[in-house]
C-alpha cells in the first residue's frame, strides 16, 4: 500500500468513525491543506491534516501546518495533526489515532515535528472530540 493510499484510508477511518457516532464529516480529496472538515461538540468545527508515518517522530513540512492554521482561521475551525503510528498501538486511542494541535509541535528548520511519547501526552484522542467540553 503507498503512502497515499494509507493516507486516504486514514481519511476515511476517520470520517466514518465521527459519521457512525452521529457527527458531521467529510473528506476533503485532493492536495490541499485539508483532509477532513468535521463538527465534533468538544471543538466545534475542525480541520485536520492527516498522517501516516512508521516512526517515533512525525515530521511535517512547516507549509502544510501554516497552511492548515490559516484554513482553520478562515473557517473559525480547530486544526488537527491526525497521526496514525504505523508500528505502534495506543490504547484508549479509537482507530490508533492521535490529533496533535500544531501549537504543541516543535519547529526545525524546514518542518514542525513532534515525539510519539509527546503526541500521546498532549494530544488527544479521536473520542475527545466527542466530550462536551476539553480541559484547556
Amino acid at each position: 500500500m503507498t503512502r497515499y493510499e494509507k493516507g486516504a484510508r486514514l481519511e476515511r477511518d476517520i470520517v466514518n468513525y465521527l459519521r457512525d457516532r452521529g457527527y458531521g464529516a467529510l473528506r476533503a480529496a485532493g492536495s490541499g491543506p485539508v483532509d477532513v472538515v468535521a463538527y465534533t461538540p468538544s471543538e466545534g468545527h475542525v480541520v485536520m491534516e492527516c498522517k501516516v508515518r512508521r516512526s517515533d517522530v512525525l515530521y511535517v513540512p512547516k507549509e502544510d501546518v501554516t497552511k492548515l492554521e490559516e484554513f482553520a482561521k478562515t473557517f473559525d475551525a480547530t486544526p488537527f495533526i491526525a497521526w496514525r503510528p504505523a508500528h505502534r498501538r495506543l490504547p484508549r486511542h479509537p482507530l490508533n489515532v492521535v490529533l496533535v494541535r500544531p501549537e504543541d509541535t516543535e519547529e526545525t528548520t524546514s518542518s514542525r515535528k513532534i515525539t510519539l511519547e509527546s503526541a500521546v501526552r498532549k494530544g488527544l484522542s479521536l473520542e475527545a472530540l466527542l466530550t462536551d467540553r476539553l480541559p484547556l
